[in-house]
């Protein structure tokens, strides 16, 4: 605010005070005078008088009387305009006026609606940790990357069927969880690579079934879509490896499948637009379904019972 600004306000403000003294003034002024002009009580208005006087009060007065205070009694006090309405000071009060409605509707504005909480059931949680990474510094595993022309891959230092299952298969599975390269690409490659190498072969898998429940557990409750995704592929590429690892699995479902249940329902919808997220293998709950019925298929009698018991929605698919 400019000093021109201030001054003028300081004045202003000087004049409204100057201006309520006189009218103060003037109307203790106009107060004593009638305090002064006001008649001694009459003989008529005394009612000790009265009885002595009886009936002999004249009417004529009393109807005087009745009167002014009618009159008194139908005027009613203004308030005192310090400026007129054509004046400098009120046209400056009127714009201040409209210029604050103006601010507090734009303010109101802006304002966002509250937002409505969520229960946070889709919310991505934290990654647990996984030892993957320090493992693959320390020189643990038996793999390492090799760059081809077409696309990268692994090299390993011997041959798959002379590796121990046991040790190694769930140390990648457990590096599902890696968000980092290479560490993600190693996992996730070397767990396709570790079941196909075993394919005929269900003495190396089944006895593993038991270490692997934990990290594809953990892996699933992330609610990250990329590592769901690569767990859901590690499930079905287990149960097709070999015959008898989906009648294996039966026990461990209600571990499993609480989260798949979470997800089945959760669709995009996009309208008319065409999605190729299914044909990508990119769509959450296209993917679970498709786990859910090969579970189904070769998990054996018990199978559906289990999967109904979790996922309550879902239908057979013999």
């Amino acid at each position: 605010m400019s000093v021109a600004e201030l001054k003028l306000r300081r004045r202003l403000l000087e004049q409204q005070v100057a201006l309520v003294d006189n009218r103060a003034n003037r109307a203790m002024e106009i107060l004593e005078r009638r305090k002064a002009a006001r008649a001694p009580p009459s003989a008529a208005s005394n009612p000790s008088n009265r009885a002595a006087l009886g009936n002999r009060t004249n009417p004529l007065i009393e109807e005087r009387m009745r009167r002014k205070l009618a009159q008194h009694s139908s005027t009613q006090l203004r308030e005192p305009e310090l400026f007129p309405e054509s004046s400098r000071v009120s046209i400056i009060r009127k714009r201040n006026v409209l210029r604050q409605a103006e601010l507090d509707i734009t303010a109101k504005k802006d304002v966002p609606p509250p937002s409505k909480p969520k229960a946070g059931a889709y919310r991505r949680k934290e990654v647990p940790t996984t030892l993957f990474p320090v493992r693959y510094k320390r020189g643990e595993l038996p793999c390492a990357i090799e760059h081809r022309s077409s696309a990268n891959g692994l090299s390993w230092v011997c041959p798959l069927h002379n590796l121990d299952y046991e040790h190694y298969l769930p140390i990648f599975v457990d590096g599902i969880r890696c968000t980092e390269n290479p560490y993600q690409f190693l996992a996730r490659r070397g767990c396709h690579e570790l079941l196909e190498g075993a394919q005929g072969y269900p003495d190396r898998i089944i006895p593993c079934i038991p270490e692997l429940i934990k990290p594809l557990r953990l892996a699933l409750t992330t609610n990250h879509p990329d590592i769901i995704l690569a767990a859901l592929t590690f499930l079905k590429e287990l149960t097709l490896c070999n015959y008898g690892v989906g009648e294996a699995l039966v026990p461990y479902y209600r571990q499993l499948l609480s989260v798949l249940n979470l997800f089945l329902t959760k669709r995009t919808n996009i309208g008319d637009a065409i999605d190729y997220s299914q044909f990508k293998g990119n769509d959450m709950s296209t993917a679970i379904m498709e786990t859910l019925e090969i579970l189904e298929k070769n998990g054996g009698p018990n199978a559906f019972i289990n999967i109904k018991y979790m996922v309550p929605t879902y239908e057979s698919c013999r």
